[in-house]
């Protein structure tokens, strides 16, 4: 049976118009290999929605910016289970700076290979970044470079990584580490005030427990529509990658039909020029007519 994750490391590292057409090929190549299980697996891979091809090329042409984002999201991570606020606040101001830093980075990329970026996909990618920031096994899916769908930060959640890398082996969502937080040592009389401040840290996140857990009941009474939900989320990410092909192609089509106007323009001054030189040359004939027919009599 064929490599899975080698074909969707072909298939999602390719042009995005290109990846229903290589989908089929790399589908039938197994077919004929006698691989049935793999060209049905193969023909089952989602065309990527734009944002994530675009998360993809970054992962595989910008390893070591992803390895930086991934690095500060392993940081927020810390700070977290530290409850340490003041290293949270800088953290916060490095993340902010670095998303739109490398989301802007992942759009003059994308437009370097030729694929324009709209203000929306920006908004996944940023999204997408944010969530991989967030969680650890969302950071491991965007380095994959096979993501099919944009990812969605959920706060101190792990991020919902159903059907979102292609491939075999897919991350999946990782406990965040656990232990016994050490307090930092000090022999001045700020100690009281850091434990006060810590206990008060505390019992706020108790209350982020209880809240969380409410929340996990929602979910469960809402897990019956997941299956709907997911399958018409890939419904509209393959919407609109067709969308965004038909936009780029009006594209080409508005630039023919310019082109093909000022053409025609030039054709019509010729042709008004040519029949303008037509009917001079219509009246010179005639006059020469008129002289030769006098001539002729003349002569008779």
């Amino acid at each position: 049976m064929r490599d899975l994750d080698e074909v969707a490391e072909q298939l999602y590292g390719a042009p995005l118009g290109d990846f229903v057409a290589r989908r089929k090929e790399a589908a039938a190549a197994a077919r004929e290999e006698g691989d049935r299980a793999g060209a049905t697996a193969i023909g089952a891979f989602p065309k990527p929605s734009t944002a994530a091809w675009v998360v993809n090329l970054l992962a595989r042409e910008s390893v070591d910016v992803v390895d930086s984002l991934v690095a500060l999201g392993e940081s927020l991570r810390e700070a977290q289970e530290d409850l340490d606020p003041d290293a949270l606040r800088s953290l916060g101001e490095q993340r902010r700076r670095l998303v739109a830093q490398v989301a802007k980075q992942a759009v003059a990329l994308a437009d370097d290979h030729g694929q324009k970026v709209g203000p929306s996909i920006r908004d996944e990618i940023e999204q997408t970044l944010q969530a991989a920031l967030a969680d650890a096994a969302a950071s491991d899916a965007v380095r994959t470079g096979r993501l099919v769908r944009s990812l969605e930060p959920n706060g101190f959640d792990a991020v919902d990584l159903d059907g979102a890398v292609a491939g075999g082996d897919t991350p999946r969502n990782r406990p965040s580490s656990s232990g016994k937080k050490s307090v930092r040592p000090s022999q001045t009389d700020e100690v009281a005030e850091a434990r006060r401040r810590k206990e008060e840290l505390e019992g706020r996140r108790r209350e982020f427990d209880e809240a969380k857990a409410e929340l996990e009941a929602a979910r469960e009474r809402a897990q019956r529509a997941t299956s709907s939900r997911e399958e018409a989320q890939r419904t509209r990410d393959d919407l609109r990658s067709e969308r965004d092909d038909l936009r780029a192609r009006l594209d080409e089509v508005e630039d023919e039909f310019t082109r093909a106007s000022a053409a025609l323009r030039s054709a019509a001054s010729e042709s008004d020029d040519a029949a303008d030189a037509l009917s001079s040359a219509e009246d010179a004939e005639s006059r020469a007519r008129a002289r030769y027919s006098a001539l002729r009599k003349k002569g008779e």
